[in-house]
């Protein structure tokens, strides 16, 4: 599958996260938030639909994962570098290196 990245690097596209975006999202729509705050939250207030998320290492190795709904709130936990979200609709994702290269 090809998936359409998005990266949201600032603390402004990172706070509006998903919400910036057309609902329903496709099944390969994909963001990419490099360098999450440690001891921060994931939050879906104000979201239309539950999203997979992925919490990954410095090494891109899954720290964290499961699927979030409407109103959830979640901790980053440690060792979490960098957060991707999906469709909770999109195909599992098991291998994240390629986006290395988003950095």
């Amino acid at each position: 599958m090809a998936w359409d990245i998005k990266v949201l690097r600032t603390p402004a596209e990172q706070s509006l996260g998903v919400k910036q975006f057309q609902f329903p999202l496709p099944t390969n729509f994909l963001l990419f938030f490099p360098g999450i705050a440690p001891e921060s939250y994931i939050h879906m207030i104000g979201v239309k639909e539950p999203l997979h998320i992925y919490l990954l290492g410095a090494d891109f190795k899954v720290v964290g994962s499961g699927i979030l709904h409407l109103g959830e709130v979640a901790p980053v936990p440690q060792g979490a570098e960098y957060l991707i979200e999906t469709s909770w609709q999109a195909a599992v994702l098991t291998d994240f290196g390629f986006l290395a290269q988003y950095l």
